[in-house]
């Protein structure tokens, strides 16, 4: 489930380890190992920040 939170989507972690299968802990675990790899600012919002930076 999504929820808007201060204007922001977001997915509680619980929500994303049953859509993936696993238990919370263990994506939670893969995520604190690899945190490079995951982006803090999703790509639809990058992509919305450029528009705007070239718009301008």
């Amino acid at each position: 489930m999504i929820y808007t939170i201060r204007g922001v989507q977001v997915m509680l972690d619980s929500d994303l380890a049953t859509l993936y299968g696993v238990d919370t802990r263990q994506l939670n675990l893969v995520v604190t190992d690899n945190n490079k790899l995951y982006v803090l600012v999703p790509v639809w919002l990058q992509m919305e920040q450029a528009k705007e930076l070239y718009a301008a």
